[in-house]
């Protein structure tokens, strides 16, 4: 069954919507999964639990930001600062006491919920509880998040943070990388001497001169602009060629415009190029957490 793709709904996420309508697949660590539809959540994550929970999906990619240290990045819940990725470990520990409660152990410790989750969490206990339930009624169904495929900048550095989410939702995989990732569009010029253009415009980022016979050559180069944002800038022998390469970096989706598509791609902490959605390099820096 194909995947949806849910991404947080701020603007900048924007361009994922119009990646995703045209690639209509995501790499992920094996042959890659086709994607059908693209939805948003609330910048939040117990709406991105409930949006979970309505679309009713075995295969998701979730694109949202992410770093190392927390993991993802978004508010636990709307009334709340405190990021979902902080409280993950107590998220994990309350979904496992109301399972003991559940099944004749104990009461979950009403002092522990109150003083040590939901004040750690800037919630009210119901809250809290309220969250932990939504968790709870994915593990219970068969046909949610059978496998999770996180896109945030660095989140599969640190192997906890794809254990937690494989726990919380009883995901059979859960992947993520290991680097930034970016997503951005490619709107090239067309100079009259594709040669000279490189030669004589400067390295603003990585560049790659990308070439596909009997695509006219494309320049792409990326630069970092800073936490959570890229730029590209582009060249083209050819405009007329743009959906040709298009067609090939999505592995045969389409673009959306004759003069203009994004790309995804993986920017490794070392080195001086990126890897594209659909060379193999791209797959090596998903990180796999698996059920045993």
């Amino acid at each position: 069954m194909p995947a949806i793709v849910l991404r947080q709904n701020l603007p900048a996420f924007e361009i994922v919507s119009q990646y995703y309508d045209g690639a209509r697949r995501e790499p992920t660590r094996g042959d890659g999964m086709a994607v059908d539809r693209t939805e948003t959540f609330n910048n939040n994550f117990e709406h991105l639990l409930q949006q979970l929970l309505a679309v009713r999906r075995p295969h998701v990619v979730v694109v949202a930001h992410g770093n190392e240290r927390m993991g993802l990045i978004m508010p636990l819940a709307a009334e709340t600062d405190v990021s979902a990725g902080y409280c993950m470990p107590n998220l994990v520990a309350l979904i496992e006491a109301l399972d003991r409660a559940a099944n004749g152990g104990p009461a979950v410790d009403q002092q522990w919920l109150s003083n040590s989750v939901a004040h750690d969490w800037k919630v009210t206990s119901d809250k809290a509880l309220s969250i932990a339930a939504a968790c709870r009624r994915i593990r219970a169904a068969d046909d949610i998040c059978v496998s999770v495929h996180v896109r945030g900048c660095n989140i599969g550095k640190e192997i906890r943070h794809l254990d937690h989410l494989r726990q919380i939702f009883r995901a059979r995989r859960v992947t993520a990388p290991n680097c930034s990732m970016f997503f951005v569009p490619v709107v090239p010029t067309v100079p009259r001497d594709f040669d000279a253009h490189v030669r004589r415009t400067a390295v603003r980022g990585r560049r790659v001169v990308h070439e596909q016979p009997p695509l006219g050559r494309l320049l792409l180069d990326i630069r970092d602009a800073g936490p959570g944002r890229f730029t590209a800038f582009s060249a083209i022998e050819r405009l007329a060629d743009l959906p040709g390469w298009a067609t090939h970096m999505y592995v045969g989706g389409q673009a959306a415009q004759r003069d203009r598509f994004p790309v995804a791609g993986m920017w490794p902490d070392e080195g001086s190029t990126y890897s594209l959605a659909h060379e193999p390099a791209y797959r090596d820096h998903l990180v796999l957490s698996m059920a045993s």
